[in-house]
């Protein structure tokens, strides 16, 4: 029977030895090239972001524009 303890950051002890996980890392052939094309793919995902936001602020504007003409309209034809 093994005893294993969690301890921080993923280290196991098991009866006085010690099992650190196995980490892998894949490093890039060119490193430039991939933090190039990374920075292109988060500046496109920036670019839909902010684009979808400006439709959402003409869509707002739109939305409190009509809402104030039609209580001026309103106010205006208010009968009582």
């Amino acid at each position: 029977m093994w005893f294993v303890a969690a301890l921080p950051c993923g280290i196991f002890a098991r009866r006085g030895e010690l099992v650190l996980p196995q980490i892998h890392v894949a490093t890039p052939v060119n490193a430039a090239t991939t933090v190039a094309e990374s920075r292109r793919g988060s500046a496109a995902r920036l670019a839909d972001v902010v684009l979808f936001f400006e439709i959402m602020l003409i869509a707002a504007v739109v939305v409190i524009t009509w809402f104030a003409l039609y209580a001026l309209y309103r106010l205006i034809t208010d009968e009582s």
